[in-house]
């Protein structure tokens, strides 16, 4: 993820590469390497964070323990998880 220090910074990092290389109806962006304790706060990312900056985007990013992720509404309607 970079060096960032809180949700804001992943999903900026996030839209940077978005903006490099996804159009609105792109595949699935997947990121790995986040760390709530890393982060301001120690808050877990949450998909209403990623939904905010990608509403029609399937972003998936994964947690640096590789246990868990977190990712947007569009992603999880790729699925049958919801």
């Amino acid at each position: 993820m970079g060096n960032v220090s809180s949700c804001g910074g992943i999903t900026n990092e996030l839209k940077a590469l978005k903006g490099k290389s996804l159009a609105d109806d792109s595949p699935v962006l997947v990121s790995s390497g986040y760390d709530q304790d890393l982060l301001k706060g120690k808050r877990y990312l949450t998909a209403a964070d990623l939904d905010a900056v990608f509403p029609t985007n399937p972003v998936i990013v994964k947690h640096s323990s590789g246990q868990m992720l977190v990712a947007t509404t569009a992603a999880m309607d790729l699925t049958d998880l919801r």
